[in-house]
């Protein structure tokens, strides 16, 4: 096929203003879907440690059942992460052997409570903080695990 002036030749391919366009609807689908991603994997962080709560809670609550006395821990007793997972581990629940990996933070509060006076512990409070990026703002970045139950909590 032959050009002639009055036929400018004809290109395949898009226009910048098309391209554009596209960058333009891809950005506002991007702006919309992160915040979402986002907040799913704070969810998603929250259940798993809720989950996990829920394993601690009854590994101690069976460490009270099969002990001489029917007591929970004493607060030496659950010191640190490493003693937790021990204990739970001994009773029935495998945790990772840090706090991080099991999606807390190095953070970890057991209030053990006399409640007769006899030396027994007969009730406790074990708090414990999520990790993974959770904020602090957010229901259920703190939990507070006892006998009676699991309450989700902020700090």
């Amino acid at each position: 096929m032959a050009y002639t002036a009055a036929s400018p030749p004809m290109y395949r391919g898009f226009t910048l203003i098309e391209l554009m366009i596209v960058v333009a609807i891809i950005a506002i689908l991007a702006a919309v879907a992160v915040p979402s991603f986002i907040q799913y994997r704070q969810k998603s962080a929250l259940a798993a440690a809720h989950a996990t709560a829920h394993t601690i809670r009854t590994a101690l609550i069976n460490a009270a059942s099969s002990s001489n006395d029917a007591g929970f821990p004493d607060a030496g007793d659950l010191a640190s992460w490493t003693q937790l997972a021990t204990l739970c581990s001994r009773h029935g629940a495998q945790l990772y052997d840090t706090a991080e990996q099991s999606g807390f933070q190095n953070f970890l509060n057991y209030q053990p409570i006399d409640l007769e006076g006899d030396g027994k512990t007969d009730d406790f409070y074990l708090i414990l903080r999520v990790g993974g990026n959770v904020p602090h703002t957010l229901t259920g970045a703190q939990i507070e695990i006892s006998p009676r139950g699991i309450v989700k909590q902020t700090y």
